[in-house]
């Protein structure tokens, strides 16, 4: 019993360890959740952050579309303008020919040239604004697939964690079962010692005390009476100074009924001893008369609670020492297998509040993991939705940069025609000038 007790306690102590060790994992996991949760909030943050920045971007191209618009708007009203002068400078060929001589020529049109020289740079700042817009983008691609990446790391993380959190959470539930196992067949071992004790003494002994142990018995707390009974242990372990008080009060009881069972086993071995000692001096008394001379030299035979004895000479000093001798020997049994009961039993009665408080404890952690579980499957379904949301508007800045830098190498393309027949009307113009100082 004592080897069984002792691989118990040392199995207590390592499921105490290593719920200690899962305590400060649990610790550990709770605040890499929170790091994480922090960590989610700051990406989305960030997410924010670019969404605004993408939109002023758009903007900005908007801006810039409608400012390209408005140029070309001008360049077809001055290419107009351009078409009409020469038409009228076509129809007044011959008049101009013939009041050479009277008309100074032209000035050079200078107002046209300004205007083309700052559409050009505007056309320059405008292409150096969408290639800083298009760098800009890039970055911040690259810096949501680097987001990305730390998002999958950590839910890689987290799972490796949860797997690893659930076997040790498998594995002490496998042991406490096995323990609640041992604990409960040690019961039953209790339950039939002590069953069968009392049988005995049942048997053997006749008295009046049978009543005050039996209600004793009853009163006494049982360790794995009632699941109840084994809570309100555990409850009054957590609770404050006045459940201190009142265990102590228990102990003090328990103690006294202790003593006072030690006592009734004590008094009813003399009863027993002086009942057998009054039945053998009955039957002398009866027979000394009739049988002296033929008892003294004949084998006597000894009927008592522990067997029959045949004696070669029934001396009653001897007697009395055998029984002296005997008494003493079942008073201490009698007390050393008391007192290792009242041992076991206080064992039994700590060892069921360990159950329960750890029972407890067991709850309040799964039901942590399930909260925290609840919260990852928020957190990754808003992850989800952020990245759908997010690829649906890639997919849309996509197409619209697509169709603004189309739209923008066609004005440049329009641009660069126009610019040059521009230049080739100038260059028309200038000979046109030359021709007409050269006549004059």
């Amino acid at each position: 019993m004592e080897g069984v007790n002792g691989q118990l306690q040392t199995k207590y102590q390592k499921i105490a360890a290593e719920y200690s060790k899962i305590r400060a994992q649990a610790n550990v996991l709770k605040k890499a959740v929170i790091e994480e949760q922090a960590r989610n909030t700051d990406i989305r943050n960030h997410l924010k952050e670019r969404e605004v920045e993408l939109r002023r971007a758009e903007q900005e191209i908007d801006s810039l579309t409608f400012r390209n618009q408005q140029l070309t708007k001008r360049i077809t009203v001055l290419q107009e303008e351009l078409d009409k002068a020469q038409n009228k400078s076509k129809k007044s060929k011959s008049k101009v020919s013939e009041n050479n001589s009277q008309i100074p020529p032209p000035p050079p049109n200078n107002i046209l040239d300004e205007e083309f020289q700052k559409k050009i740079v505007e056309n320059a700042q405008l292409l150096s604004q969408i290639s800083d817009k298009d760098s800009e983008i890039e970055s911040l691609y690259e810096r949501i697939q680097q987001l990305e990446y730390k998002v999958d790391y950590c839910e890689k993380s987290k799972v490796e964690s949860e797997c690893q959190y659930q076997s040790t959470v498998d594995k002490l539930e496998r042991e406490r079962n096995d323990l609640q196992r041992k604990l409960n067949d040690r019961q039953k071992q209790e339950e039939t010692v002590s069953w069968s004790s009392n049988e005995g003494r049942r048997d053997g002994y006749d008295f009046d005390a049978k009543g005050i142990l039996s209600n004793h018995r009853q009163t006494e707390p049982s360790p794995f009476s009632s699941p109840s009974a084994s809570r309100r242990s555990s409850k009054s372990l957590g609770e404050g100074k006045p459940q201190k008080s009142q265990e102590e009060s228990n102990e003090f009881f328990y103690a006294k009924s202790c003593d006072l069972e030690k006592e009734i086993n004590h008094w009813k071995a003399q009863y027993h001893i002086l009942k057998i000692k009054y039945d053998e001096l009955e039957q002398k008394k009866v027979g000394a008369t009739s049988q002296i001379d033929n008892d003294a030299l004949k084998p006597v035979e000894i009927n008592n609670m522990i067997g029959k004895l045949s004696t070669p000479f029934a001396l009653p000093e001897e007697i009395e020492v055998r029984e002296v001798k005997i008494r003493d020997y079942f008073l201490e049994e009698i007390e050393r297998i008391t007192n290792e009961k009242h041992i076991y039993h206080i064992k039994n009665l700590a060892m069921a509040a360990n159950s329960e408080v750890m029972h407890v404890q067991l709850d309040t952690s799964e039901s942590k993991r399930e909260k925290c579980e609840t919260a990852l499957l928020e957190t990754l379904s808003n992850y989800n939705g952020l990245q759908k949301e997010k690829e649906m508007q890639d997919g849309n800045y996509k197409i619209q940069l697509n169709t603004m830098s189309e739209h923008l190498a066609n004005m440049n393309e329009k641009l660069i025609c126009q610019t040059e027949e521009i230049q080739q009307l100038k260059f028309e113009l200038a000979n046109k000038n030359s021709k007409k100082g050269k006549q004059k």
